[in-house]
């Protein structure tokens, strides 16, 4: 609601204004924008198909190059392990550019949750805000945002809370 009612920052300082919008759309409660991508086999995947399907959703958007998400990869396939057969399941956004990379990295590392690749002219990146990899967004079977701006160390409980 504050986010909506912030008219004199429009005009005084836009860009904060257009910021401030695109956050309010994606707190608690809302619903989350869908994304759209390439599977390894390059079939259509889409995130709010994947969210009805379950109870909760982790939407992660990551690159295989950043070593933030290197880092946070194996907490990420631990958690997958531990909930997916309570209802978790993880729909994976590379902002990768190089699809080898992609491949590679999703091989080596066994990831067997859905992954896809952004297509060059997706607006994922703007809809959810991304400002740093890994962001991750927890949305429910409703697809609607749970949780938003998460810290890795945090999803554990947060997901255990979620699916009690």
């Amino acid at each position: 609601q504050w986010a909506n009612t912030q008219h004199s920052l429009s005009n005084d300082q836009p860009v904060l204004a257009a910021k401030i919008k695109l956050v309010g759309n994606l707190l608690p409660g809302m619903p989350a924008p869908d994304v759209t991508g390439q599977n390894l086999n390059q079939q259509t995947q889409n995130l709010l198909a994947t969210a009805k399907n379950n109870k909760l959703t982790l939407l992660i958007f990551w690159e295989s190059e950043c070593p933030h998400c290197r880092k946070a990869m194996p907490d990420f396939i631990r958690l997958y392990n531990e909930y997916h057969a309570k209802g978790l399941e993880v729909f994976a956004v590379s902002l990768d550019t190089d699809k080898n990379k992609w491949k590679q990295f999703i091989a080596a590392n066994h990831l067997t949750w859905q992954n896809i690749v952004l297509p060059e002219n997706s607006s994922a990146h703007a809809d959810y805000f991304i400002q740093y990899t890994p962001t991750v967004v927890l949305i429910d079977g409703n697809g609607n945002i749970i949780k938003r701006f998460l810290r890795v160390e945090d999803l554990g409980q947060e997901i255990a809370d979620i699916l009690k």
